[in-house]
């Protein structure tokens, strides 16, 4: 019963977690839209798919632990498979990492000046971590054995895919960090700005990359039987979606009286400096 509990443990504790955190989400939707309506197309429409592939995978995380807790109940030989509402709602995860990341790193292109060393490094990491994310989420779907957490194929992989996620948002926080510094102009108000979205960059990044380190840490550490990187695994993605969903409320914010510094995408522009 001991390895029971610590499996099942795991996955009901984050599916109760992440389903918090999609309530959040939710809220975090209902602001942008009631809000932001007049937003570009392009961002409504990031918004929009984030909270879809939210609600999917909240949708099929529940069914997998249904299917393990209560329709297997019972059943050990369950446990010799992976349900693929777990698998579906993993690959999902990639998506809104994803989609999250290039959002920041579109950003990143922007604030750079269209610098395209600084980008295309970065947009390396992300194509290397989408990647491997749903080369991963495959092979799982397609083997749906729990004996693949064991294949040294599978580990090194799996491992791929995190180490290119930490590295990403590492890479991405520190740069926009960086260009964000560079960019003071030396007027006290717009500094002191500057300042605060440079801790703010900081501390989104600073959280989805803790994150992502310590799934790592767990995976490698931890005994193969030990699914504890599973718990932050199920709510990464709506931490993901969490940090896009305030970066965009937050400019309410802001007094419309001072200078503004957005980093929004409308059709493929900056929003510049507002006064």
């Amino acid at each position: 019963m001991g390895a029971l509990d610590a499996l099942f443990g795991m996955f009901f504790n984050g599916m109760v977690i992440s389903s918090s955190l999609f309530g959040i989400n939710v809220l975090q939707c209902y602001i942008y839209f009631r809000s932001y309506g007049r937003d570009h197309f392009i961002i409504k429409a990031t918004v929009a798919s984030t909270l879809l592939l939210d609600t999917l995978g909240m949708l099929f995380l529940a069914k997998g632990i249904y299917g393990y807790l209560i329709t297997e109940w019972g059943n050990p030989s369950s446990l010799e498979y992976l349900d693929y509402g777990v698998c579906i709602q993993s690959l999902v995860a990639v998506f809104i990492a994803a989609i999250v990341q290039c959002f920041f790193i579109h950003s990143i292109y922007v604030v750079s000046l269209k610098n395209r060393f600084i980008t295309g490094f970065i947009l390396f990491l992300w194509i290397a971590a989408l990647g491997s994310g749903i080369a991963v989420n495959i092979e799982a779907l397609v083997r749906r054995n729990t004996g693949i957490l064991a294949d040294t194929h599978f580990k090194i992989l799996l491992g791929l895919f995190f180490n290119m996620s930490v590295f990403c948002d590492l890479a991405t926080t520190t740069s926009l960090c960086y260009l964000l510094r560079k960019a003071k102009s030396g007027f006290r108000h717009t500094d002191t700005l500057v300042d605060k979205i440079i801790v703010y960059a900081l501390s989104r990044g600073i959280l989805t990359f803790i994150l992502q380190a310590l799934e790592t840490i767990f995976f490698v550490a931890l005994p193969d039987s030990d699914l504890a990187w599973t718990l932050i695994h199920f709510c990464l993605s709506k931490v993901y979606t969490i940090s896009l969903l305030v970066t965009l409320n937050r400019r309410d914010t802001h007094d419309s009286q001072e200078e503004v510094i957005c980093l929004d995408i409308s059709s493929g522009m900056h929003s510049g400096v507002h006064v």
